[in-house]
């Protein structure tokens, strides 16, 4: 199928570089006729012309018949012209005069008519001076023309004829040089399973050409890539173990970042939970009065027991947090997770004077993504963005807004606080590993870190804009699943 295909190229290609070359030549060749036989016209046309006047013959409609003219005109001086035949033309007439006063001959052409390449002067007309005497014959072109097309169809024939055997030549010639031996190198290399060091294309010496060469140099392709397909199995094997170690290594670095996140919640939730404990444990000493009644006491149970509640809500929340995450995807609604995540940080010391506030305007809020991934990023940059907010002072009244809103299929959230800010020589490096502007003590550096990473794991964008002084925003671009 491949070698008809190429057989087919070849064919093609030859038979119209062929067809080209005999139309061109047929041009050339008819374009000439066709002037010669203008020229042969001219040159009788003159013989008669100078034969006539020597004569003295003035029987204009005999020299007209004797010629095969379309007219004859004679005149002699101030006489009057001598016409014979169909002698219509008297521009022309004039146009010959004129010339024939600066000349002793002239030559005109008019008249349209088909000829073989296109419209062709119809009539030639030629006057010859002798003295005073002017004699003017007009002769058709139409007979000439005509020759030539009946010739056509012959050399059109011929010139089939030939291409057709050039074709067949050419294709068998060309086949033996190119084809043939792109054939055999074909089968050659279909029928090889394995390299096992022989040659796989070999000619000969008795065709010591460029296909020789070529498959010399195959064979020393084929060497070289059974050689490098033994190294990229083992390299592609090494890779594979490098790969499981990397993603063991990220996912021990997520879960420590969430559990130093964890840890500074839970001491701050600390106080969170003593309060509601202090006020069960004043509950249980009211309900060991006698003097309560019924209603009274159901009363205080159903608070203690309110309380209780919000204990375990709270200690069910920070368990969530802390768990491993499950490695298969969801859909995830990022406001719904953002309203969680607020009233979690609610509940931290930490937020004290911070007005929080949540500007949720995108329409659509679906990304593909776990859940508690992206918590841990949302809780990484609220608690970075709370940091920033009480190094300004206990007295600074802060605001953290959390705002969404659609953008070119994407959620955009946006963390914007009115804190410190960020050093515009700090602002690329804040993503990098173990970077951090805190004190000793109070961050790991890899919150930052890991929330880069796992954006970008999500096939989402992380950025940050800042001013010292005036606050940060912290700008995620995720695409809606």
């Amino acid at each position: 199928m491949r070698s008809r295909g190429l057989y087919s190229k070849i064919g093609l290609r030859l038979g119209l570089l062929l067809l080209a070359a005999m139309v061109l030549i047929d041009l050339a060749i008819f374009m000439a006729l066709q002037r010669a036989l203008i020229q042969e016209k001219i040159a009788g046309a003159r013989s008669f012309l100078s034969a006539w006047g020597d004569t003295g013959n003035r029987n204009v409609a005999a020299a007209t018949r004797l010629a095969g003219a379309e007219c004859m005109i004679h005149f002699d001086g101030g006489a009057p012209l001598i016409r014979g035949g169909d002698c219509a033309t008297e521009s022309l007439l004039a146009d010959l005069q004129d010339q024939l006063r600066h000349s002793p001959e002239a030559i005109a052409y008019y008249g349209k008519s088909w000829g073989l390449l296109g419209p062709q002067p119809r009539y030639l007309a030629l006057g010859v001076a002798r003295g005073s005497q002017v004699r003017v014959g007009i002769w058709s072109l139409e007979s000439g023309y005509q020759v030539l097309r009946r010739l056509q169809p012959v050399v059109a024939g011929y010139m089939i004829v030939n291409l057709i055997l050039l074709e067949l030549i050419g294709l068998f010639v060309f086949g033996r040089i190119t084809a043939k031996p792109l054939q055999r190198l074909r089968r050659r290399a279909e029928t090889v399973s394995d390299f096992n060091g022989e040659d796989l294309f070999f000619f000969g010496d008795s065709e010591p050409d460029d296909y020789a060469q070529l498959s010399r140099s195959l064979n020393r392709i084929y060497g070289r890539m059974k050689r490098d397909r033994e190294a990229l199995a083992q390299a592609v094997e090494r890779l594979e173990g490098a790969n499981r170690q990397l993603r063991q290594a990220q996912q021990e670095v997520l879960q420590a970042e969430k559990l130093a996140a964890v840890g500074r919640l839970s001491a701050g939730l600390a106080h969170e939970i003593g309060n509601p404990l202090g006020i069960v444990g004043g509950y249980l000493e009211i309900l060991q009065q006698d003097s309560l009644d019924t209603t009274e006491r159901r009363d205080i149970g159903r608070r203690a027991a309110a309380e209780v509640e919000r204990i375990g809500r709270i200690l069910r929340q920070l368990l969530d947090l802390a768990r491993p995450v499950d490695q298969d995807g969801e859909t995830t609604q990022v406001h719904e997770l953002i309203r969680e995540t607020v009233q979690i940080f609610a509940y931290q010391p930490l937020t004290s004077g911070i007005a929080l506030a949540s500007v949720l305007d995108a329409s659509e809020d679906r990304v593909c993504g776990h859940a508690d991934r992206l918590r841990q990023v949302f809780l990484n940059l609220m608690i970075n963005a709370a940091d920033a907010i009480r190094a300004r002072g206990e007295n600074f009244q802060g605001q953290l807004t959390i705002r969404t809103q659609n953008h070119s299929q994407q959620i955009r959230i946006c963390f914007e606080d009115n804190g410190t800010g960020i050093e515009v020589k700090h602002l690329k490096e804040i993503f990098d590993p173990f970077f951090t502007t805190k004190e000793p003590g109070q961050g790991t550096g890899l919150g930052l870190a890991v929330s880069y990473m796992i954006v970008e794991a999500l096939g989402g964008k992380m950025s940050v804009h800042s001013q010292i002084e005036i606050g940060t925003r912290m700008q995620i671009d995720l695409p809606l699943g």
